[in-house]
């Protein structure tokens, strides 16, 4: 089967994202220096022998749901239940489908999965509240060394956030895009820096402060 060139580079752009949080929090140097099998990108520090493999995936409602959803939302259900349609059950659904198609396949040693959450309605508050308490990773041994979850969430919101969900829930890394006044701007070359940080990192905040932000994905699938 021929391979999907805008999945692939939709996938890249997830891995990418990690690895700037990952190295940001950790200190480390890993690069993608392989791409295209089982897991979908190797890499590689330069300080360690053992490569990390990156598998990627995406959970999302899509656009066409995501249209009629402020109107389920604002709606009280008729059913006997009385629980109005929700985006954040719907999401943490999709996850844990996901989690559990991953959780069936073999990806070698040192393997990190990498969800990408496509949710236009959540924001991070919703996402830790709402959904992140709801994600059940499978009970059986795990493929992963660890599994991270980014959220695309509402466009208002100018954030990245990656989550920790296994072997436990936690923030990860958050990256905060700070506006500025226009002069300010120009002075800085037409460029809006970005502010990274993982948490418990503070002396590496500082060195990543400056780092672009990395393009969020147009295009959406499943490994």
């Amino acid at each position: 089967m021929k391979e999907d060139p805008i999945k692939k580079r939709a996938e890249r752009g997830v891995a990418e994202s990690f690895l700037l949080a990952y190295n940001a929090t950790t200190g480390g140097t890993y690069c993608i220096v392989e791409e295209g099998g089982v897991p979908d990108f190797v890499c590689q520090d330069d300080r360690m022998e053992d490569a990390l493999g990156l598998e990627v995936t995406a959970a999302y409602y899509d656009q066409e749901a995501a249209k009629g959803l402020w109107d389920m939302l604002r709606a009280r259900s008729d059913r006997a239940s009385g629980v109005a349609f929700d985006p954040e059950v719907m999401l943490a659904d999709r996850l844990n489908e996901q989690l559990q198609d991953k959780w069936k396949k073999d990806y070698g040693s040192r393997c990190v999965l990498l969800v990408h959450a496509d949710g236009p309605l959540t924001g991070a508050a919703d996402f830790e509240q709402r959904v992140l308490p709801f994600l059940a990773v499978p009970t059986e041994k795990s493929p992963f060394e660890n599994v991270y979850v980014r959220l695309a969430g509402k466009n208002a919101e100018p954030e990245m956030v990656w989550w920790q969900i296994y072997p436990e829930k936690r923030r990860f890394y958050e990256q905060i895009q700070r506006a500025r006044p226009a002069a300010r701007r120009k002075r800085a070359g037409g460029r809006v820096p970005s502010r990274g940080r993982g948490i418990g990192a503070a002396a590496r905040r500082e060195r990543n402060a400056e780092r672009t932000t990395l393009g969020r994905e147009t295009e959406h699938g499943s490994s």
